[in-house]
């Protein structure tokens, strides 16, 4: 998770200097220094997701389906 964020992040700031964006607040490494912490939080939250869906006994398809096409997009919305 730490490397898809930090991933983000290089994309940020590769969009930023195209569009000749400055991070006058350091905005950037703020974000950076708060990967770690994120990561460990949206890795367990992920591994709730499978066991409660485990307790559910969710079909396959169903489950493929909430995990990769839903639930990625949720916090989205939430925010």
């Amino acid at each position: 998770m730490a490397l898809k964020l930090e991933n983000r992040a290089v994309a940020f700031e590769v969009i930023a200097a195209q569009q000749g964006i400055s991070d006058k607040n350091n905005a950037l490494q703020k974000f950076r220094n708060q990967i770690v912490a994120l990561s460990s939080h949206v890795s367990f939250w992920w591994l709730w997701v499978g066991e409660i869906l485990m307790g559910l006994s969710v079909d396959d398809p169903t489950r493929q389906w909430l995990t990769g096409k839903l639930l990625p997009v949720v916090p989205a919305y939430l925010a």
